[in-house]
């Protein structure tokens, strides 16, 4: 099936239930070593956090080791986690994606995660993705809706012209704040 991307100039995706299986193990590996690095407890329902992103957690935590150096630390283990786990691509989102390169749209792939391991995780899923076409959250945009105004901005296009594919409803809220239009990358 095909999908209509007449008007659409710029197709954002959504990678982990998107483009990928999502792996709770993921979360739980993330909150385990990060509980290591600030040797406290810590809320580890990442819904709770503001933006829903390892670099929101990150910005959140209370802890004497800078967050820049806690970031790094934490990217660097995830990307070993990563490495470690078999990725399975998802037929619906990986379609879409050969669908928007062969029609030469131009597209993003926007994650809450670590850019090298979001990068490594889609290789070990069979879906090659220039780093360059990959934006992560950071510590200065924790928030996925942030990174995908700032490209929109950056790129020139108006939000008419953008097409979101994401799998929860955290991305379909994103896309209606930002006044995007929103596929589900569900079958």
């Amino acid at each position: 099936m095909a999908f209509d991307l007449t008007n659409i100039k710029l197709v954002i995706f959504d990678l982990d239930g998107t483009l990928v299986e999502s792996n709770e193990q993921e979360i739980d590996y993330f909150f385990k070593a990060l509980r290591l690095e600030v040797g406290t407890d810590i809320d580890t329902d990442i819904s709770q956090y503001p933006d829903r992103t390892f670099s929101s957690v990150i910005n959140s935590m209370n802890s004497t080791i800078s967050y820049q150096d806690l970031y790094e630390k934490l990217e660097l283990k995830m990307t070993d986690f990563v490495q470690r786990v078999t990725w399975i691509s998802l037929p619906l989102g990986k379609k879409l994606l050969q669908q928007t390169i062969e029609q030469e749209l131009d597209y993003f792939v926007v994650t809450g995660n670590f850019k090298q391991a979001s990068i490594d995780k889609a290789a070990l899923a069979n879906i090659e993705l220039p780093e360059e076409r990959v934006y992560c959250t950071t510590l200065e945009f924790a928030s996925k809706g942030k990174v995908i105004q700032t490209l929109i901005s950056k790129h020139n296009y108006s939000p008419y012209e953008v097409l979101s594919i994401g799998d929860s409803q955290y991305d379909k809220d994103i896309a209606d704040q930002l006044g995007l239009n929103f596929l589900w990358a569900t079958a």
